[in-house]
């Protein structure tokens, strides 16, 4: 289900849609087409090393009560973290755009600020969920002559997951609910829901039990890919540690940069090239590991890398 509205969110992050050209529903394909480039150049198998994801607090495009998208968003936090290879991270100190900064296109669309932050924090996936405006209509219900009028409430939330090491979305998606409760023309406006907070919270637990659920079934395809963040000579420092899984001996290989994609704020994210060496794990810090050459290769800044199985 999407919503129009006359004023912007975010703006989206892949230069491809600069060069196919603009528009929400380009956008969306081509974001697409760069997941599943991803895909095909790595492709799914068990991973081991556990994901660092980053969830935003849930953006109220509805208007409910901030206390309940709190615990909107703590839920959420607490259904990924369900998975022993997702570590769940809530993004702090984040406040939540009003009613007056809503898109066009809620689910493929990323504030760059907030891919920045990720990064910072050295995370692997981005999570940004809206619950959207409700969708509201009133129909006849029941059969003449005893029909009743009912009110149609539509809930729904959108999630989009960004890959941070390349800069592709690795899940776009929106889940809806919908309710029926009476209508009395006399007292209720037909274009409105008072909210009932106790059906809410009903319906959006199991809008993010599916989001979660589909969450995790594309992680948990994908092995961890991490960079090389400093090297030097023969000794490299990687991005991951003992939060992830890393341990002393962990064996990674190491693969040049091909292809590369810019985002609207210039930084370049590069695809797996040929594998170029591999690097075994000797110093291992809580969210770093220190590592050394084993097939006496040359080693840069940026390189991506991967768990050798």
């Amino acid at each position: 289900m999407k919503f129009v509205s006359n004023t912007r969110l975010f703006i989206p992050i892949i230069l491809f849609a600069l060069v196919l050209g603009s528009g929400c529903s380009t956008a969306e394909s081509v974001y697409r087409l760069s997941a599943d480039a991803v895909k095909s150049i790595m492709p799914g198998e068990e991973a081991l090393l556990r994901k660092r994801v980053l969830v935003v607090p849930v953006i109220n495009q509805a208007g409910v009560k901030e206390e309940a998208v709190t615990q909107i968003t703590n839920t959420l936090q607490d259904l990924l973290m369900k998975d022993d290879l997702i570590s769940a991270t809530l993004l702090k100190d984040f406040k939540t755009f009003g009613l007056d900064t809503s898109s066009p296109q809620y689910e493929i669309v990323i504030d760059p600020e907030l891919e920045k932050k990720a990064e910072e924090m050295g995370m692997d996936i981005l999570i940004v969920t809206t619950l959207n405006p409700f969708e509201v209509s009133t129909k006849k219900s029941g059969v003449w002559p005893f029909r009743k009028m009912k009110k149609e409430v539509i809930i729904s939330m959108s999630m989009s997951a960004l890959d941070i090491t390349n800069g592709t979305l690795v899940l776009v998606a929106t889940e809806t609910r919908t309710i029926k409760t009476d209508f009395e023309e006399s007292v209720d406006q037909a274009d409105t829901w008072e909210v009932d907070y106790q059906i809410l919270d009903k319906e959006v637990s199991s809008i993010l039990k599916t989001h979660s659920s589909a969450v995790s079934d594309e992680l948990d395809d994908k092995p961890w890919t991490g960079k090389i963040i400093l090297a030097d000579n023969k000794t490299v420092m990687i991005n991951g540690g003992q939060d992830i899984g890393v341990t002393q001996g962990s064996v990674f290989e190491v693969f040049s940069k091909s292809e590369s994609i810019q985002s609207l704020s210039g930084k370049d994210y590069f695809f797996l090239g040929p594998k170029t060496g591999e690097i075994i794990a000797q110093e291992v810090m809580q969210k770093y590991t220190l590592a050394v050459s084993i097939n006496d290769g040359t080693f840069e800044d940026g390189q991506l890398i991967r768990l050798k199985r």
